[in-house]
């Protein structure tokens, strides 16, 4: 199997746990893909609080990479989104093959194992 489809693989399997989490949490959260030509793409937007009148909507950013090393080229989408006030972003994660955890400023790197773990527990949305 080719790298790109493995690549592809990993990211179905991400999104599809974090469906798997909203659905039976009834967690009922709005799951975006956000992508900009040329600029900006990002794998998962969940949309954690719904706009209202008085209170504006909020989202975590979730970036996948079929790696077992993070490149901090793929932090920059990331940190862009989550430091642009006028995107909402609270929290922002990578999620991939390596084992260690790596904090980059608003963003989390974590193994796929550990964001599983912090996702049923309720800790990433």
């Amino acid at each position: 199997m080719p790298d790109s489809w493995r690549g592809y693989s990993f990211e179905s399997l991400v999104l599809n746990e974090v469906r798997a989490y909203n659905s039976y949490q009834r967690k009922d959260r709005s799951l975006f893909h956000y992508d900009v030509a040329g600029s900006l793409d990002i794998d998962i937007i969940v949309e954690t609080q719904r706009k209202i009148l008085q209170r504006p909507s909020a989202y975590v950013a979730i970036e996948v990479k079929y790696s077992k090393r993070w490149s901090k080229d793929w932090c920059q989408p990331l940190i862009a989104i989550a430091s642009d006030p006028r995107s909402r972003v609270t929290t922002a994660y990578g999620v991939y093959l390596g084992n260690e955890v790596i904090v980059d400023g608003p963003l989390t790197i974590l193994p796929f194992a550990q964001f599983s773990e912090a996702l049923w527990e309720g800790k990433i949305f």
